[in-house]
């Protein structure tokens, strides 16, 4: 019954240089029948079981799990799936999900911690033993493996490893190749390095099959005699042997009692002790079990029942036929090679003393339908392969046309030298064999390719037809996903799949199926196309109203999927736009997984240039530039104000309005509308912002008399950067503006001496407080604190540091356990100052409040809001 499962791969943390474990979780109910074959990374790069080589950072273990050793930061930019195999039917899978490395730095040493373990493993006799020891720590941890040892001189009786070509050391993980029973025993790795040590024991249990045997097989005693029974058996562990009479426990007794484990004495043996004994030897994986017969040479009629919990059968004989021997005829028989073959000589009469086989060797000449008398007999067995009982049943194991294929004949006697015989022929057919092929790694669309399934072994005639994803390809020639798929029989042993030109649809399991007279085989591979980036939704121009959401679309297809990464142009609607910035998600900025970018509350300053990017690694990739357009709509920020003059004095009235040009600027006087130009008193001055510049939250106007080319522009800040517009004005009207001038004032030092008093006087702290804090948890001990300058208006000066101020809150109620901050000091250096600061040496699992503040010469600005993180568990 095929049952349905999700595979899924989970995030993992490590720590720079220590050594990763990502795990395949696979459902406990279908755990059993599943194997991991390989990991997948990037969606591209296979990575499977490899054979330990120490140069490779990749180890897949027998039991699925990836190690990558030396994790680097780069590795935080790949993810992984695993994909899995159902060891019955053949049927793989890829993981759901895919799990990514979070790959930290530590700024403070970190004792070992041990993160994958097992207490007790169990291996087969002659396979591969992977005794798991990963830990993490700072600076990255050594490793060191002791093996229990009666005979060690150490206190605890643990004596180091001896590493060979058979036994080594793989980043902590020891690895034993073909196990041996000597092998099983408690093992310990510790994990040291300059800060602590840390150790884990797990016990190796070594096993190999049972097997086991009852002598005698049957035994005739007298009453009142002894009789005794060997359990002789072989494999480990043989945790217990248990006996068993007629199907029930025994009760061991003075007279029925176990000389040693494996061997059982019946003393004076009476009437109840006849029928069969059974001996059981087991551990914790497997259970066998051998019998034997206990008669009294008494006739008679035997019953056996077996039963349930639904009902029960019974059957009933007589047994001890007196009669000379004789054997029933026998059909010939049809097997096929590789498999075990069962013969039962069907052979009567009472007693029989003897019951044997004989294998003919007969001339290629001479047919099996000619007499017995033209056979040379051999008496079985006469290989490792053959097995023949005492009541006439022959086993052939692993069978061989060569060597098994022809007659056998099954011989009984009784003592009086009585015998009866009769022969079969056996017919050995061979099932076909495919050489195993695969898909090459590096398949891009359009290329041709082609793959052939060839038989190397198998009776003739051989059937072969190739399937995709389970359905026939050659009786599926309309489905798209076949087009372009021819199949050629090359011979009648060989197959060649051609693909004309490969296509995104091709891309699945192939499958080739060869039959014959003996059975059915086949071979699958998986074939993995790579597309190029093809647009699904192209970005176009687009334009939105301020404080609304624009959305922009870019979506993109291929295999693997492409990433999508926006950027936006350096400066305001810079035309032709020159470098892009990356884009990072945000509350107002947030890219889609689907790859559209959404602005929340569209400000003037998000128009611009943006670039959308698809790649995926195959081809050069796509790329376009759109422009974001934010129109403003006619408002004024303050709708009310008042005036105070004195009657016959000047007063200066300011309309100040915002929004797209054109705009219509009309004035009311007492709610009635009035033209201020039929009027000499009134003077309407008209000033606009030039479209797509940023400028400051206030403008300031100077007049001058027209006969002056030249002025002095005072209050201006320091260290400020201001843009210049100037007007002609008659009795007519207003010119159109000239070209905008940037410049930036100095520093205090640097001021002119005419302004020098004017400038201290003016000088303060800056203004504002520093933007777009954020706080990441880096360790359970440490949080990564982020922010961005104070506003250029408000810096007042040259910043020259920060405080960065924090403490404690409690998680639930949200209060502060402490009303004062401690603050920390960061001090601005050029050119190599990132705004960007850790927190050491902080409490385990623990919320913080975080603020920060800017300085300068004159003191430091205000706080910003409070962020709170809280530091790791673990």
């Amino acid at each position: 019954v095929q049952q349905n499962y999700v595979v899924e791969v989970y995030d993992e943390f490590v720590i720079v240089g220590n050594t990763a474990v990502l795990r395949c979780h696979i459902p406990g109910f279908i755990k059993e029948s599943v194997e991991v074959t390989s990991w997948i990374q990037d969606s591209t790069d296979v990575i499977r079981s490899s054979n330990l080589n120490f140069e490779d950072r990749y180890t897949i273990f027998s039991s699925g799990e990836l190690l990558i050793r030396g994790v680097e930061q780069k590795d935080a930019l790949k993810s992984y799936r695993c994909q899995t195999r159902h060891k019955l039917t053949g049927e793989t899978l890829l993981s759901s999900t895919s799990g990514r490395l979070f790959v930290t730095e530590s700024f403070s040493n970190l004792p070992p911690r041990i993160t994958e373990s097992k207490t007790s493993l169990t291996v087969a006799e002659g396979q591969r033993a992977e005794i798991p020891c990963v830990a993490q720590g700072f600076p990255v941890p050594s490793f060191s493996w002791f093996r229990w040892d009666p005979n060690s001189p150490l206190a605890d009786n643990m004596s180091p490893i001896r590493y060979t070509h058979r036994v080594m050391q793989l980043q902590g993980v020891l690895i034993i190749r073909q196990a041996s029973l000597s092998d099983s025993g408690r093992y310990r790795c510790v994990v040291n390095n300059s800060v602590g040590s840390e150790s884990i024991e797990t016990e190796l249990i070594v096993t190999s099959p049972l097997s086991v045997t009852l002598s005698p097989s049957s035994q005739t005693i007298d009453v009142g005699k002894t009789a005794a029974f060997n359990c002789s058996y072989s494999g480990h562990p043989a945790l217990s042997i248990d006996w068993y009479h007629n199907g029930h426990p025994i009760a061991y007794s003075s007279r029925l009692r176990l000389i040693a484990k494996n061997l059982l004495q019946i003393a004076k043996v009476d009437r109840s002790d006849k029928g069969m004994y059974q001996c059981f030897v087991s551990n914790d994986v497997d259970s066998v079990g051998a019998a034997s017969q206990l008669t009294l040479g008494d006739g008679g009629l035997y019953e056996c029942t077996a039963s349930n919990d639904v009902s029960a059968i019974k059957h009933s004989a007589k047994i001890n036929i007196f009669g000379p021997p004789y054997i029933r005829p026998m059909r010939n028989v049809s097997t096929v090679a590789g498999e075990t073959m069962v013969l039962h000589c069907p052979a009567g009469g009472y007693p029989i003393e003897s019951i044997i086989w004989e294998k003919g060797k007969r001339p290629a000449f001479i047919s099996y339908f000619l007499s017995a008398a033209y056979i040379q007999n051999l008496r079985l067995p006469h290989n490792h392969r053959q097995k023949v009982f005492p009541n006439g049943t022959l086993i052939v194991s692993e069978v061989e046309r060569a060597t098994d294929e022809g007659r056998y004949k099954c011989v009984a006697r009784n003592k009086e030298g009585k015998s009866a015989q009769n022969s079969l022929y056996v017919i050995v057919f061979v099932r076909p064999v495919i050489d195993a092929f695969s898909f090459s790694n590096s398949l891009h669309q359009g290329q041709r390719y082609n793959v052939l399934c060839s038989v190397t072994k198998g009776d003739p005639p051989v059937v072969i037809n190739w399937l995709k994803d389970g359905k026939p390809i050659a009786k599926a020639t309309n489905d798209p996903q076949f087009a372009g798929i021819n199949i050629i029989h090359v011979t009648e042993f060989s197959s060649t799949l051609i693909f004309e030109s490969l296509r995104p649809e091709h891309k699945g399991n192939y499958t080739c199926v060869a039959s014959n007279i003996a059975g059915s085989v086949s071979h699958n591979a998986s074939m993995v196309i790579h597309v190029p980036p093809k647009w699904r939704l192209e970005p176009i121009d687009a334009s939105v109203i301020k404080g609304r959401t624009a959305i922009v679309d870019c979506q993109a297809d291929g295999f693997p999927p492409p990433r999508i990464r926006w950027s936006k142009a350096e400066g305001f609607l810079q035309t032709p736009p020159s470098e892009f910035k990356a884009i990072n998600s945000s509350p107002h900025l947030r890219v889609f997984e689907n790859g559209s970018l959404a602005i929340h509350n569209t400000q003037k300053s998000d128009a611009g240039y943006y670039l959308c990017q698809a790649n995926n690694g195959i081809g050069a990739g796509l790329s376009k530039v759109l422009k974001l357009t934010v129109h403003v709509a006619a408002h004024f920020e303050s709708k009310f104000r008042a005036e105070t003059v004195r009657k016959a004095h000047e007063v200066r009235l300011k309309c100040e309005s915002i929004g797209d040009k054109p705009l219509t600027i009309s004035w009311l006087k007492d709610k009635l509308a009035f033209n201020p130009h039929e009027d000499p008193r009134y003077e309407l001055s008209e000033s606009y912002k030039v479209e797509g510049e940023k400028w400051g939250s206030r403008t300031g106007n100077l007049s001058v008399s027209g006969a002056e080319t030249s002025t002095y522009l005072k209050n201006l800040r320091p260290v400020t950067h201001y843009q210049l517009k100037v007007f002609a004005v008659n009795a007519i009207g207003k010119s159109e503006q000239s070209e905008v001038k940037h410049f930036r004032s100095d520093e205090e030092d640097d001021i002119d001496s005419r302004f020098l008093e004017y400038c201290h006087s003016q000088a303060k702290a800056p203004g504002g407080p520093p933007l777009h804090i954020k706080a990441f948890p880096m360790t359970s001990s440490s949080i990564r604190v982020t922010w961005k300058p104070p506003r250029k208006d408000v810096h007042f000066g040259t910043i020259k540091g920060y405080y960065i101020g924090y403490k404690v809150v409690l998680g639930s109620a949200g209060k502060d356990e402490s009303d004062t901050f401690t603050y920390k000091t960061l001090e601005v250096k050029e050119h190599e100052f990132v705004e960007e600061c850790h927190l050491t040496s902080l409490q385990r699992f623990t919320k913080y409040a975080i603020v920060v503040q800017a300085y300068n010469s004159k003191g430091a600005g205000p706080a910003s809001e409070e962020v709170i993180a809280q530091t790791l568990q673990n």
